[in-house]
């Protein structure tokens, strides 16, 4: 953005603006040329609670979602999703503790090497699923963390679908 401005490129090439629009949530058109005078709506997601990475803990107090802090994303199917934040250091290699994950409750197939909210009765944790045998497997600089298994009882509530990490 900063090179629109200066005496190399006066004008934004239009993949460029496609990309930052993308981004902001509106569309090239009117980030260019301020089409309808209006931007359009940004799509965000509410941060609804907390999520353990660690072992299994009592699942995540949900409060009113109109009341939750919202978060602007890039997700096309975004009013699905929903966000929270990771408190512990289980997976801390791909989510480090205090950031946001943003998961899909729509997507609950289970695939290798991808990353889930998990249940167990009234217990959740966020995990990386690996197969052969099934595991939900921490992925975590803190080598304490070990694999556990995948029970009758557990079962998911979504796939992480984005990891959003404030380097402040």
């Amino acid at each position: 953005i900063r090179d629109w401005y200066g005496p190399k490129s006066p004008h934004p090439r239009l993949d460029s603006l496609e990309a930052v629009a993308r981004i902001l949530g509106v569309t090239a058109g009117w980030l260019a040329f301020g089409e309808d005078n209006e931007a359009p709506e940004a799509k965000t997601v509410p941060v609804i609670s907390w999520v353990a990475a660690g072992s299994f803990t009592d699942a995540f107090p949900y409060g009113a979602i109109e009341d939750a802090r919202r978060i602007p994303t890039d997700i096309d199917h975004s009013d699905h999703c929903f966000a929270l934040e990771v408190h512990g250091d289980s997976m801390d290699l791909i989510a480090p503790d205090r950031s946001i994950i943003i998961v899909d409750p729509t997507s609950r197939e289970l695939l290798s090497k991808k990353y889930y909210v998990f249940r167990q009765g009234d217990e959740v944790t966020f995990k990386q699923f690996l197969s052969n045998p099934d595991r939900l497997h921490p992925f975590s600089s803190n080598r304490n963390h070990e694999a556990m298994p995948v029970t009758e009882e557990t079962s998911v509530v979504g796939r992480v679908i984005r990891v959003i990490v404030d380097v402040s």
